[in-house]
């Protein structure tokens, strides 16, 4: 509704072609455009390990009815290293052992009874970047029918090594 009345203290909408002189939108499309393709970069430059649709059981949440028993947690994870060693010698101890991180991200999330999925996140991120080899990380961890007419919710994070 152009002109329409703006009760005091409610931001302005502006609206395509009723701009004043020297308006700009509060969005930096160049300078987030400038950060995305840095990002683009770090990351392409890596290669990528994935441990996919990892399940496990914990405690999570802040009810006394989520945190009575084990409810089931999946754990995606992606691991941003260099195999180009691994690949060249073809051996086993230059890899990232995905095994064993899986079994440290299952212990942990059966283990240590968080109230959020963001502080289980976080937990699970410090564990892989803590692993020989792993610069960075994406990890997603969801709680399968946590709420009603969804299969899951989650919280996606990505975290990479002080360069």
């Amino acid at each position: 509704m152009p002109g329409a009345a703006v009760p005091a203290g409610w931001p302005r909408i502006h609206y395509r072609g009723n701009h004043p002189p020297g308006w700009r939108p509060a969005f930096d499309l160049k300078r987030y455009n400038r950060w995305a393709s840095r990002k683009r970069r770090r990351t392409k430059r890596m290669d990528e390990v994935i441990i996919k649709d990892l399940l496990v059981r914990g405690v999570i949440g802040i009810s006394d009815r989520e945190r009575e028993r084990p409810q089931d947690i999946l754990i995606n994870v992606v691991l941003f290293t260099d195999i180009t060693q691994p690949a060249r010698t073809d051996n086993i101890a230059d890899c990232v052992d995905y095994s064993k991180i899986a079994k440290k991200l299952t212990a942990h999330a059966e283990s240590v009874g968080r109230h959020t999925v963001e502080a289980l996140v976080t937990d699970l991120a410090g564990l892989c970047l803590a692993e020989p080899g792993v610069q960075g990380v994406r990890i997603r961890v969801e709680k399968p029918g946590a709420v009603r007419f969804s299969r899951s919710v989650g919280v996606e994070i990505e975290r990479f090594r002080p360069a």
